[in-house]
């Protein structure tokens, strides 16, 4: 980067995208031109953890957040749909004979009503346990 550098306290930089630019190389960089400046980042893609580097200030130090949206955030408000994976094909073994039981026991002091409401929820899981292909 050269002899640039800028040790002033009141420059203010305002970095969009910020998931794509504020960690590794460019991050040390703007850091290291701009080691006095306050920075405020936006996006709109939560940091996954995995990125270590975001914030860093000092080993184990980090910048503090002006306010924070989590993936957590995003699903409890609607906004993301939570996505729940394995890491590989598992067979589901569905014996027929004791979920009737298991159901009758459970739904035997049901009203129709009630029941008819129980199985209307269970139904799409009907049908995603008996496709040949799962998501």
């Amino acid at each position: 980067m050269g002899d640039l550098k800028d040790d002033r306290s009141n420059v203010y930089v305002l970095i969009d995208e910020a998931h794509r630019t504020q960690y590794g190389d460019y991050h040390s960089e703007l850091k290291a031109v701009l080691p006095e400046s306050s920075r405020f980042a936006f996006t709109g893609t939560p940091i996954p953890k995995t990125i270590r580097e975001f914030g860093r200030i000092a080993k184990d130090e980090y910048e503090k957040y002006l306010d924070r949206y989590s993936i957590r955030d995003s699903i409890d408000d609607g906004a993301t749909k939570e996505i729940i994976y394995t890491f590989g094909p598992i067979d589901l073994q569905l014996d027929k004979d004791n979920l009737k039981i298991g159901w009758e026991e459970i739904a035997e002091e049901l009203s129709k009503e009630e029941k008819r409401i129980v199985e209307k929820r269970v139904r799409p899981w009907r049908v995603i346990l008996k496709k040949p292909e799962r998501i």
